[in-house]
């Protein structure tokens, strides 16, 4: 699990092949298993293992969503909706199989459904989680039905009762931790890193980074830059997260970054080029699309001083709304809250703003709404920063098929829209708290 977690997704597998010599008629092993072959690309061999997992633990409803979410992340929509479906078959109230085709737009909004998702809801006979899930399901159909007052209330309890759930296993949502980052990052780090860290780096120009704030439009920019025959979408990578702490533990008791461990810190860039490389299998550049690398900036440009970043930035009222009506199965936990959501996007879209001009690394601001207005333009302009010749397939991203496991999994395959741009308008009257964080003199 361990190495699944540090994309050590290779190593993971053959850990749980071993695992499994010893125990192979486990079903819950089999199903971590295909997890982590799903994570490495091989829809096929994990669509495998979840059969073999249900054939020795038939109607396993977590199981049974877990294969029908490699359906729908890999792009098999009708075959993800039947494979929902069949959950539903088995537990009619099964909340995240309703959520699961919510967000394939595969549940209608009959007023018999809606009664169903209101029962689930009020009924605390149900795990927290699934009654969440069924607040926010029912908050998309009742904003589809043009209903976003309605909407809105659903979404703010679902909102809550997550909340609730993720504090009561230990999640916090403090940002003076963040804040203080910052403030550490733009006062010392960013000077040191970009004066006292050169030569440290490993100048393969392999590394992409697209950054910006969750749901501002990272994954739809990776899928077109992947849709491109020499470049690789990596995903969500945790490696740059991991490779923070294991510095910071190396180097622990040393103030100034001119103290730390260099040669130390050129072996995890090393590594980490050699885990891209392995990804991209040939590609000439391989994109990691963890939104929040944005915050280590200074010390991406210290190890790979030759990588591209993309910037992705979107109205900060969407991107506050947008998250707060979206489910996040982990992380993300500030949007709970109108207000520390919107504290939160704007300490970090300042932190973008500041490295857009003290960063050495070549970096690249992407808009949402000009992208969606004018696909054509920015997709080459992406394109074109990337160094690579121009491929029409880009254009037609929505058509490229490869796994995408983030809540966007659905968006990203279908073709430009732009009924999300000014989305906060329709729920303006309930966003009173967010707008006033958003208007705030900055601390």
């Amino acid at each position: 699990a361990l190495l699944y977690q540090t994309d050590c997704v290779l190593e993971a597998a053959d850990y749980y092949g071993r695992a499994l010599a010893l125990r192979p008629n486990d079903a819950d092993l089999i199903t971590l298993l295909a997890g982590v072959v799903e994570r490495n690309g091989d829809v096929a061999a994990a669509m495998a293992l979840f059969d073999q997992a249900l054939s020795l633990k038939p109607k396993a409803l977590e199981i049974m969503y877990a294969r029908a979410c490699c359906l729908r992340d890999s792009g098999e929509f009708s075959m993800a909706e039947t494979a929902f479906r069949d959950t539903l078959a088995i537990e009619p109230n099964f909340a995240p199989s309703l959520h699961g085709l919510m967000r394939m737009k595969r549940l209608d909004g009959a007023a018999a459904q809606q009664k169903r998702l209101a029962r689930l809801i009020a009924d605390r006979g149900h795990p927290p989680r699934y009654r969440a899930l069924a607040g926010f399901a029912l908050g998309d159909i009742l904003d589809r039905a043009g209903d976003p007052d309605s909407a809105f209330q659903r979404y703010a309890a679902a909102n809550a009762t997550y909340a609730r759930l993720r504090q009561t296993e230990g999640d916090t949502s403090d940002l003076s931790e963040l804040r203080q980052f910052i403030a550490l990052t733009i006062s010392q780090q960013a000077l040191e890193y970009t004066r006292d860290a050169k030569g440290w780096g490993n100048q393969s120009q392999t590394p992409v980074f697209i950054i910006g704030l969750p749901r501002s439009g990272t994954t739809l920019v990776e899928q077109i830059c992947a849709s491109h025959s020499q470049v690789a979408g990596a995903g969500e990578l945790r490696a740059i997260q991991m490779i923070a702490r294991r510095l910071e533990a190396q180097n622990r008791g040393r103030e100034h970054v001119r103290d730390w461990d260099a040669a130390f810190a050129r072996g995890q860039a090393d590594q980490h080029i050699a885990l891209l490389e392995r990804i991209g299998a040939g590609a000439l550049r391989v994109v990691d699309k963890s939104p929040l690398n944005l915050l280590r900036l200074g010390m991406i440009g210290a190890l790979f001083p030759n990588a591209k970043v993309i910037w992705c930035r979107r109205d900060l009222r969407d991107v506050v709304v947008s998250n707060h009506t979206m489910y996040f199965s982990e992380g993300n936990l500030h949007s709970t809250s109108q207000t520390d959501f919107a504290d939160f996007c704007r300490a970090v879209d300042d932190l973008g703003a500041f490295w857009l001009n003290a960063s050495p690394l070549s970096i690249l601001p992407v808009v949402y709404e000009d992208l969606v207005a004018d696909l054509d333009i920015h997709v080459r302009r992406i394109i074109d920063f990337l160094g690579v010749d121009w491929e029409p397939a880009c254009l037609d991203f929505h058509a490229t098929a490869r796994h995408v496991s983030t809540p966007s999994s659905w968006q990203v395959r279908q073709p430009i829209y732009s009924s999300s741009v000014g989305r906060w308008k329709r729920f303006e009257k309930h966003l009173a708290p967010m707008l006033a964080a958003l208007a705030a003199p900055l601390d």
